[in-house]
């Protein structure tokens, strides 16, 4: 005979897994309901909530993203890493941010993307 409270908890851990690696997933590779910036060959991405930048230009700039959040507080984000193909790390605050762009240091910078999803 089958427990089926035991194999129903059996399903919804398993579905509860399945979902969080795959929002875990989302997160790390940017494509959580992010929106994006460009400026060359450099980019950001933000979220409602957290945002990361990527070097795509080998010349010796450093890449960020200049995040304002609803409160009026800025942060940059930087790639940190250099033209390597890897986006830097991710920064997350509890506050929504309101606005970002990608910006090259000591050089051009996208427009403003307002209210990332």
């Amino acid at each position: 005979m089958i427990d089926m409270k035991k194999s129903s908890r059996s399903g919804v851990l398993a579905t509860g897994t399945v979902a969080l690696a795959t929002a875990l997933t989302m997160i790390a590779t940017g494509t959580a309901n992010a929106s994006e910036a460009r400026s060359g060959g450099n980019r950001g991405w933000a979220s409602q909530h957290c945002a990361a930048a990527f070097d795509g230009e080998g010349d010796g700039h450093g890449v960020y993203v200049d995040v304002r959040l609803v409160n009026g507080v800025h942060f940059s984000v930087w790639d940190g890493s250099g033209a390597d193909g890897h986006w830097g790390p991710q920064t997350c605050w509890s506050v929504r941010i309101a606005k970002f762009k990608v910006v090259e240091d000591k050089g051009p910078a996208s427009d403003w993307v307002h209210n990332p999803s």
